[in-house]
């Protein structure tokens, strides 16, 4: 599971790995928040300041094992600090719960997230997935589902296309061909697409 800063905790990594499931995420650099590291309770910032640091052009700087301690139970979770491209005298600081990761591992695995990003601001600027005005919760899911089912098309014929045509102009491609229909003769023709693109 990947998520960024808003909500990783201590607490959140606990309820991940109660699910079977392991996560990297990036993590806060607050006074807030300790681990248990060498037998003592430290925020990630004196961690960082108690440990030598990698020199050179290495991907990351530091690298170590902590504990979260959370109701009394030991979270084992291993903490990569990297450098802050944007700022170079700064850093970022990932976690892990599967200490048997390597720091490249958890490095590309965060990347990662960029992708879904990439994915949400799309959804928003081109399939108008924030556009919807109703209260019903039913009618919010089947707009998301429509919105993601659009999404998944576009993303098919892209990568199936020849030309020279970016995804962002199929996009608008599409959206200048569904003005032309309501909503209904829309959705059908969604439906349409979607089974010739799996028929294949």
């Amino acid at each position: 599971v990947l998520f960024d800063t808003w909500f990783s905790s201590p607490k959140m990594f606990q309820e991940i790995r109660t699910l079977q499931c392991h996560c990297v995420a990036m993590i806060k650099r607050s006074k807030k928040v300790h681990y248990r590291y060498q037998g003592q309770m430290m925020d990630v910032k004196q961690i960082f300041q108690a440990n030598k640091k990698r020199r050179g052009r290495s991907r990351y700087l530091l690298s170590v094992q902590v504990e979260a301690l959370v109701d009394n139970e030991r979270l084992p979770i291993k903490l990569v600090y990297i450098r802050n491209r944007n700022k170079r005298n700064e850093y970022l600081v990932l976690a892990s719960t599967d200490p048997a990761l390597i720091e490249d591992e958890i490095i590309q695995l965060y990347s990662r997230r960029w992708n879904i990003e990439i994915y949400f601001k799309m959804c928003k600027q081109y399939l108008k997935l924030a556009k919807y005005q109703g209260l019903s919760y039913d009618g919010i899911f089947a707009h998301t589902t429509l919105v993601a089912v659009a999404y998944m098309i576009l993303a098919v014929q892209e990568r199936e296309s020849k030309d020279d045509r970016t995804l962002g102009e199929l996009f608008y491609l599409l959206l200048d061909e569904l003005s032309e229909f309501s909503v209904a003769e829309a959705i059908l023709q969604l439906l349409d697409l979607f089974q010739e693109a799996f028929a294949n």
